[in-house]
Parts: C-alpha cells; structure tokens; sequence
C-alpha cells in the first residue's frame, strides 16, 4: 500500500497538486489492485497537428496549463496454477518459489476517468505562438468523464535463474467497454450544458514485472505494474498510461517452523 505525492505543488484532494494511491492483495488463487491518481495542471505539449500545417514544431514541449486528468479503479484476477505458481513470491515475498512456473489469469477491471480541458488557453496558446489556425471544434469540451469495463486474460511466469532468484512477467489484455458523458461548446458559445455521449468497444492492456531475491530471512527486489486504458473515436482519442516502480528490501521475521 502507498500514497504519493508532489512536494512542489503539495495540497491533498484538489487541483494544486499530484496525488497517488495505490492498495495491491497478492495471494495464491487471485489477486486484487485498487488505485487513485489526480494529476495537477503542469503539462507539456507533445504533439500539435494543425489540418493545414501538420506536425507544429513551434509548440512541441510547450508547457500547457489547461488540461487535468484523475483516474480511480479497481483491477481483480484469478490465477488458475496456484498450486505450483505463486504470484506472493514475486510480489508479497510471503513465499519462495524454488521451481519455475506459469499460469494463465483472467480478470476484470473498473475504471473512472476524468479529464478537465480548457480549449480557451489552448486556442490563446496558439495566438501567442502566431500559428493562423483554432484548433478542431471537437475539442470544444469543458470537462469529460469516461468509464472503462474491461474483462482482462493473460498468462503470467516466474522463472528461477538461480538460487533464491525469481523473476517475473505478467502482460494480460483485455476487451473494455467504454462510455462517457460531458459538457459540449460549439462555436466558441454555449449552448448550454449540452451533454454528448458515446460508448465503444477497444482493448485495454496492463503489464507486471518483478525481480526479486529471497532467502527466506532477507529479500530484496524491484517491481513494476503499467496500466494501458483506450478510448478512440474517429475524432477524438484518450489514451491513460501510468504506472509504479518500487525498489525495496526488508526482513522477514516470525517465520513459521517447517
């Protein structure tokens, strides 16, 4: 379990900072991730494509205030092997895993996303920067919620390279279901609190790496978890990637007699 957060824009719950949380169960049969993450405004610009001009390299990395992004979910799994797999051992370092082994997991995920969007400072962006254009009225939203529904398989292996060694890598793909609602502004007016809706079927993706050492008494290791989220549309494309290091090593005490 874990909370994180920036101290440069440090203030809990709101818009002035990056806040994390994340609360991982790993056990034999299944396993559980519950996550919350709110970023704050302190965005660059990656790409500007313009239908006359292209690929923008003035506003490549141009530092971007008008945009917000939070997700919240919650991600569960069975895993078919447990009686030769073992997923603490990657993970949990609760066990050792002398052999190695794989399994095929299935799996199902929600998540909420929220995107906060000011296409006013984008449009004021690109008249500070001289470009002759505004940007596509498809953008004119203020602020959009879509839900993802997604049913996850994947197959995960533990190798043992060596003694007290394990290494692990799990990739599971799934089919989500999305749909969303937001407030719409066309023309530069508004015309009321107008809300469009739209619901597709894309594939979502999340991978697990560990690395551990585990003699039983001492460990020590590193893990990764990367979540993939999609939602697509001919005009209109959300793409959610985040993710977790965690570099650690501990003791392990009250071991129970074999």
């Amino acid at each position: 379990m874990g909370y994180t957060f920036d101290l440069k824009h440090f203030g809990f719950g709101g818009k002035s900072g990056k806040h994390d949380f994340d609360f991982s169960i790993y056990t034999a049969l299944f396993g559980i991730d519950l996550y919350w993450r709110n970023s704050n405004n302190d965005y660059n610009l990656r790409e500007v494509r313009l239908p006359s001009q292209g690929s923008v390299m003035r506003l490549r990395k141009v530092p971007f205030t008008g945009i917000s992004v939070g997700v919240k979910g919650l991600t569960t799994y069975y895993i078919f092997n447990h009686q030769h797999f073992s997923y603490p051992a990657a993970y949990n370092q609760s066990t050792c895993q002398r052999r190695s082994a794989g399994s095929l997991m299935v799996g199902l995920g929600y998540t909420d996303h929220s995107l906060d969007f000011s296409h006013e400072k984008l449009d004021s962006l690109l008249s500070q920067k001289e470009i002759g254009e505004r940007i596509d009225s498809g953008l004119y939203f203020n602020n959009l919620r879509y839900v993802d529904i997604a049913a996850y398989v994947g197959y995960s292996y533990n190798w043992v390279f060596a003694r007290n060694w394990l290494f692990n890598a799990t990739l599971s793909v799934g089919l989500a279901y999305n749909y969303s609602k937001g407030v719409y502004e066309h023309d530069n007016f508004i015309t009321g609190l107008r809300n469009f809706s739209f619901n597709n079927f894309y594939f979502d993706a999340y991978g697990r790496f560990g690395l551990v050492w585990n003699n039983s008494k001492w460990f020590a290791g590193f893990s990764a978890i990367v979540h993939n989220f999609n939602y697509r549309k001919p005009s209109f494309r959300v793409m959610n990637v985040f993710g977790n290091i965690n570099v650690y090593a501990g003791f392990n005490f009250g071991r129970r007699k074999k």
